[in-house]
């Protein structure tokens, strides 16, 4: 039940029930906007899942999948947020009182939201590819050192060995 402050009580009826359908007004709003956030959630879980599926299907190979039961359960689950997209915009568009352009405002909300999160998640990516490419170097590099120095090593025990050889031979010949 609402709750009317006394003061509210002194003041003449017009401007009560002014002041009582402003407050409901805000609590209907809330009350939606609560319940959209719900459904966007939802229907974000229900695209994560669509898209994990795809990308499964794309890169897993697994030879006992029912590629008509996969299928199905693809196109079902498409149909089914198409038909919740359509509900929830014939209710924000046409039952929601003095809220009819908030579909087309958060669809506009959620192409900018849209672009700046593909804009992040694509220098996540280059950021990805640069660290796997400065470890590879660093292995690359690191592999070459160690060559390197293996090749030194080899070279400076062959040159000493040949010396000690020549050292011995003209010990034993000369003297």
């Amino acid at each position: 039940m609402l709750k009317v402050p006394k003061k509210l009580l002194y003041l003449k009826k017009p401007l009560l029930v002014k002041q009582l359908r402003e407050f409901d007004e805000v609590e209907v709003r809330k009350n939606i906007a609560d319940n959209l956030v719900k459904f966007f959630k939802a229907l974000e879980t229900l695209k994560t899942h669509i898209a994990e599926e795809e990308e499964k299907s794309r890169n897993v190979y697994d030879p006992d999948q029912n590629l008509m039961e996969a299928a199905l359960h693809r196109v079902l689950a498409l149909d089914e947020m198409e038909r919740l997209q359509y509900e929830i915009r014939q209710v924000m568009v046409y039952q929601t009182p003095g809220m009819g352009d908030l579909y087309s405002r958060v669809i506009k909300m959620v192409g900018v939201i849209s672009e700046e999160q593909e804009f992040a998640r694509m220098q996540k990516v280059k950021a990805e590819r640069d660290a796997r490419w400065r470890r590879r170097q660093a292995q690359e590099k690191a592999t070459d050192v160690f060559l390197a120095a293996v090749g030194i090593v080899l070279l400076a025990l062959y040159l000493g060995g040949a010396w000690w050889i020549l050292v011995k031979d003209r010990m034993d010949r000369w003297g």
